[in-house]
């Protein structure tokens, strides 16, 4: 017979397979032995008929038969033979069937001891697997558990360095807001203080020309008086008019 391939995957076996396979052989052994009994029983039975009938004949048993009643003779003689020929036939046939079933048995037994081997192997094969997977599996399981307390210090690492770090941007933004604070109050200030410096400067500048205009208006009005008093003047003497006139010129050029 020939070794199928070992392709398949291994698996655990509920019961033995030597006992599998002892459970196997008894019962076609059992088959076997009681098929030879019931085939030596019938050679037995074959062998009584036999000489049963070779046996010599009673010469009682041969006296005529009486005339008053005619029957034939039976004739037992190629009968016999011919159910001792179909009883050999069956009985050769019975014998090739039984070397047949022979046959089946060894083929049988070494199909169980193959089963039997490849079994064995499978066996094997899973232990080695399963030692293979369990090895694998407890690597890994180590390796996770080392990378969650990595993880895991990592994010304790990370936590109290966010702490730390929401601390010093609070710190930060409240420093950076005091700061500009100060700086556009500081600036406003000046600011201010620019614009009121030259408010001042513009009205200092408006007073001192007002000023000049009040001091202005003062002497056009004392011009004026005299010159209304060299108008009266003129009105008297023509030539008095006539020199207040060129004064006046005068005084505007």
């Amino acid at each position: 017979m020939e070794a199928k391939a070992d392709n398949t995957v291994p698996y655990a076996a509920g019961g033995n397979t030597l006992d599998l396979s002892s459970q196997l052989e008894k019962q076609l052994t059992e088959q076997f032995t009681e098929e030879r009994e019931l085939a030596a029983a019938l050679e037995k039975v074959s062998e009584t008929t036999v000489q049963k009938e070779a046996a010599p004949i009673n010469p009682e048993e041969a006296k005529p038969v009486s005339p008053q009643n005619p029957q034939k003779p039976v004739k037992t003689s190629g009968k016999g033979k011919t159910v001792s020929l179909v009883k050999e036939s069956k009985y050769l046939r019975y014998l090739s069937e039984l070397r047949k079933a022979d046959s089946e048995l060894a083929l049988a037994r070494a199909e169980s001891a193959e089963l039997v081997r490849q079994m064995d192997n499978y066996r094997g094969h899973y232990q080695e697997y399963e030692e293979i997977i369990q090895k694998l599996i407890s690597d890994q399981d180590q390796s996770v558990t080392e990378k969650i307390h990595t993880l895991q210090g990592l994010s304790l690492s990370i936590q109290q360095n966010s702490e730390s770090l929401s601390t010093r941007i609070d710190a930060e933004i409240q420093r950076l807001t005091q700061s500009l604070a100060h700086s556009i109050e500081t600036d406003i200030k000046n600011s201010c203080d620019q614009e009121l410096s030259k408010v001042e400067e513009a009205t200092k500048v408006l007073y001192d020309y007002s000023e000049k205009v009040k001091e202005q208006y003062v002497r056009f009005q004392k011009l004026e008086r005299v010159k209304f008093a060299l108008f009266i003047l003129s009105s008297i003497s023509s030539p008095i008019v006539l020199i207040l006139l060129i004064l006046n010129m005068l005084h505007i050029l």
